[in-house]
């Protein structure tokens, strides 16, 4: 029976109990950097816990290329939210949009159809790995599919029509055949892909973005190794024997195979950048040769 009222009182408690001691609070800084072009909002210090928000602004004619961390992409996202779970310090990468990096950025970063069919070819691989396919956009926003075989897909460029990307699938190595080669040649020699287009070479490891940088050093090259079914086969030999150094099929993928086919393209007058990955394209670096050495100059700092 409670007389007055019920609960503990001064006399219930026992000797040397006391109230428990305040929950200990962990924080954790994030830190916020920015290439040239843009500023950072977010960072500071934050619970353990907390959902942050961190957000970049671009300046005029720059555009975003991505969150970094340590050299990794983490988000293309100019708004990106993630939980507190330790320090960390993101970079947010800024490309003039007339720089190398900024006209990929503009590409692949703000073309919606271009990325759906990035996804769309990794979900028909997922679905059949066998079979290869090509996905194409025209300039008045026509979209082409194309399936071919397991060794090949007969792509063939509608007449009287100008191309703004060409996404294609390939096994084991993002490398262009010697069909994919004449492709590339017929659609700029006639003036199918106008400058600003893009074709674009897909594995689930990777991507290469192909364009002619030197026309007359590539019309040398295709008209001495492509013309004919003969030339084509030849060059196939040679290409597979004395660039690749005849690999096998289990290491047409490694990056030491990828380097050497990619080094002698850039001699054969094509511009090249190569995402390593999950070949969503996101991640780019320009391939150059510097003296005797093939560097990528990565657009993500």
């Amino acid at each position: 029976f409670c007389n007055g009222g019920c609960g503990d009182t001064e006399g219930d408690r026992g000797e040397g109990d006391n109230p428990p001691d305040p929950p200990i609070v962990t924080k954790y800084e994030i830190s916020l950097l920015a290439t040239t072009g843009g500023s950072v909002a977010g960072g500071g210090e934050y619970e353990k816990g907390y959902t942050v928000s961190i957000s970049a602004l671009c300046n005029y004619n720059y555009i975003f290329g991505g969150w970094s961390e340590n050299a990794s992409l983490i988000s293309m996202s100019s708004a990106y939210s993630f939980p507190v779970t330790a320090n960390r310090c993101f970079t947010a990468n800024f490309h003039s949009k007339d720089s190398d990096c900024g006209k990929l950025a503009v590409k692949y970063k703000n073309n919606s159809n271009l990325k759906r069919s990035i996804n769309s070819l990794k979900q028909q691989k997922a679905i059949c790995d066998t079979i290869e396919y090509t996905y194409a956009r025209t300039s008045t926003g026509r979209e082409e599919t194309h399936v071919g075989t397991n060794t090949s897909t007969k792509f063939e460029l509608s007449a009287n029509t100008q191309y703004e990307y060409i996404v294609h699938n390939h096994f084991q190595t993002p490398i262009p055949s010697p069909e994919d080669l004449i492709t590339i040649y017929n659609a700029y020699n006639s003036n199918k892909f106008p400058i600003g287009s893009c074709f674009i070479m897909q594995t689930d490891n990777g991507c290469i973005s192909i364009e002619i940088e030197n026309f007359d050093k590539f019309d040398e090259f295709a008209l001495g190794c492509l013309k004919t079914k003969k030339l084509v086969n030849i060059f196939q030999r040679y290409f597979s024997q004395n660039i690749l150094g005849s690999p096998p099929e289990n290491e047409l993928g490694s990056q030491s195979v990828i380097d050497k086919a990619i080094a002698y393209f850039l001699e054969q007058g094509l511009k090249l950048a190569y995402t390593p990955g999950d070949g969503s394209g996101l991640n780019w670096s320009y391939t150059k040769i510097e003296g005797t050495n093939l560097n990528y100059n990565n657009c993500i700092n």
